[in-house]
């Protein structure tokens, strides 16, 4: 049995810092949201922290994975690469 997340639970976890929205992350994966939801609940419990804030009107990063996420889209997410691009 393996103690790590799964390389599919941190692609999805990847989409969701990018798009910070799990439908849009869901869609982008080709997934439907109730199961991308399940793969992000199944990987906090893993890993025994909560990697995402959760309310019915926002997603966000929980303290310190902003960073990792950062690290993971080599700096930042495309939206924020793009929204840099619109204002310059």
């Amino acid at each position: 049995m393996t103690t790590d997340p799964s390389t599919h639970q941190l692609r999805l976890l990847l989409a969701l810092a990018e798009e910070l929205h799990f439908g849009r992350a869901a869609k982008r994966e080709f997934i439907s949201q109730p199961a991308f939801s399940r793969q992000i609940r199944a990987l906090e419990e893993h890993l025994g922290v909560a990697v995402v804030e959760r309310s019915t009107r926002r997603v966000e990063l929980t303290p310190g994975r902003e960073g990792a996420a950062a690290l993971g889209t080599g700096g930042g997410g495309r939206r924020r690469r793009a929204a840099g691009c619109r204002r310059g």
